[in-house]
């Protein structure tokens, strides 16, 4: 019994073609089916070409208005050529082509830090993530996976990428899938691919060699048990400036590595208040290649000062399906990713890897550093990472 049948609830696939749509495409569709009903969570997903889709699948639970059930489906699923009125599916089509379109734009605004094209886009919110991956040079296969509630008791909610981190590896596989089918060498996107040759099946502290959580608790303990921290003078930390919190700069710096979170930021009404990297690392050298550390510095303070403006248009585009309450957004190039996570109070986290091996582990840090830096809006302590 596959992931969408488990449910109990009959299912269909509502199918559209665009203009780009042939019979070449017709492997490409099957895939994207056997993905939608393999149980990963997502229930939407479309092959773009520029701004336009080539075709889209979304699955729907019951009847289809406006369209008769084929008499010849088989185990209990139907593929319809959708001409019937679906808000819903409209809405994902939409936001996909949104999502394209922001893609392409924030590739040409990324390219100064020289990481390579923008591969990966994920962008989540209070009622699904979306996914949106480059398949080709203008072509990129785009996704949506509904973010399940709260389970009762969880306090604190586990971080929002966990529960859809199937969904974020399927379309990734299936991405590469889509390459291969023209010769194309598989993009580590997001990182799984090293997480698969390492034999994990995810980011989390329980499978992984280098455990995230764990070694921040341990991290933790020894900042805790030492009342002397790393000096600002590190030639490895860099702080620009320390803002108007002390605490924050210190919750900062106590996740930063130069084995995966390179750089932090904490942006707030168009400025930049708070930033600490260790981007001068002797062992990072190597990923300075056409910029050096302050041009990156500077490249990623800019993108900062922009980062609340890009986040209202990012989400204006595709709130009808992600919610109005955007829980992250990730921008994902060949060289590392840029996370982006929403605060309190207006403020937002930026935090970057240069590591594409390491994009998932250096999400688990962000997203307990965003939980910590929230903390310290609502008036709580500074606490350690939540196990």
């Amino acid at each position: 019994m596959s992931g969408a049948e488990s449910a109990g609830t009959p299912v269909r696939i509502i199918r559209r073609h665009g203009l780009r749509y042939g019979p070449a495409r017709e492997a490409d569709v099957r895939r994207c089916e056997e993905l939608l009903l393999g149980g990963h969570g997502l229930t939407h997903i479309g092959y773009y070409t520029g701004g336009a889709y080539d075709f889209t699948l979304s699955l729907v639970s019951g009847p289809v208005a406006g369209v008769d059930p084929d008499p010849a489906e088989e185990d209990g699923w139907a593929t319809y050529d959708r001409d019937a009125d679906d808000n819903e599916v409209e809405d994902h089509e939409a936001a996909g082509g949104h999502v394209v379109h922001d893609m392409a734009e924030l590739d040409q605004e990324l390219r100064p830090a020289d990481s390579g094209d923008l591969i990966r886009f994920v962008l989540q919110g209070r009622d699904a993530a979306l996914f949106c991956l480059r398949v080709a040079r203008g072509q990129f296969l785009f996704g949506v996976a509904p973010t399940p509630p709260p389970e009762p008791g969880d306090h604190p909610p586990q971080p929002a990428w966990v529960s859809v981190q199937a969904a974020d590896r399927a379309m990734s596989a299936l991405a590469n899938d889509l390459r291969a089918s023209f010769h194309q060498r598989q993009i580590d996107y997001g990182g799984w691919l090293w997480l698969t040759e390492q034999g994990l099946e995810s980011a989390t502290p329980d499978d992984a060699p280098v455990a995230p959580v764990d070694n921040l608790a341990e991290l933790d303990a020894r900042m805790h048990d030492s009342p002397e921290l790393p000096p600002t003078d590190d030639p490895d930390l860099y702080a620009d400036p320390t803002g108007d919190d002390p605490r924050a700069y210190e919750v900062c710096r106590r996740y930063l590595s130069a084995d995966d979170l390179h750089y932090t930021a904490l942006c707030r009404g168009g400025r930049v208040m708070l930033a600490v990297d260790v981007l001068g690392a002797d062992r990072l050298g190597h990923f300075f290649r056409g910029v050096d550390v302050p041009e990156r510095r500077l490249m990623y303070r800019e993108f900062g000062t922009r980062v609340e403006e890009r986040v209202r248009n990012l989400t204006r585009g595709a709130y009808l399906t992600i919610g109005e309450r955007l829980a992250r957004a990730v921008l994902d190039v060949e060289q590392g990713a840029v996370f982006c996570y929403p605060l309190t109070n207006g403020d937002y986290l930026l935090a970057v890897t240069l590591d594409q091996d390491k994009v998932q582990l250096a999400e688990v840090k962000v997203a307990h550093l965003a939980a910590e830096l929230t903390a310290l809006g609502d008036g709580a302590p500074v606490s350690g990472p939540r196990r």
